[in-house]
């Protein structure tokens, strides 16, 4: 869940299991802390089939650029390379650091 969203805390408080929340920067200090390297994180738009969902994935792209200019206003951040991320969910890859050929483990 992203603590960046405007809805987290209907996420958030939405269901008791939920224990934490997180940004983009949050998640990738808790990778980096982990030994993970390179985290970079990516929106989950609206889904779905059908008119409805096209119509949600529409009205959200209005919506993010409304929230984007009030950022903009608010904190400064560049408009067209923001890098908040705003939708409800987001996704975090990071790579895993290689590990030491086994054959230089052993010695």
């Amino acid at each position: 869940m992203n603590a960046e969203a405007f809805s987290w805390g209907r996420i958030r408080y939405g269901d008791f299991t939920h224990e934490n929340a997180f940004t983009p920067g949050s998640m990738s200090q808790v990778l980096l802390a982990c030994g993970f390297v390179s985290p970079t994180s990516f929106p989950v738009p609206p889904s779905g089939d059908g008119f409805r969902a096209v119509l949600r994935r529409m009205m959200w792209g209005l919506i993010e650029q409304g929230a984007r200019i009030y950022l903009h206003a608010a904190t400064g951040s560049g408009l067209i390379h923001s890098t908040h991320i705003l939708t409800d969910n987001f996704i975090t890859c990071a790579e895993s650091p290689l590990s030491p050929p086994a054959s230089s483990a052993r010695r």
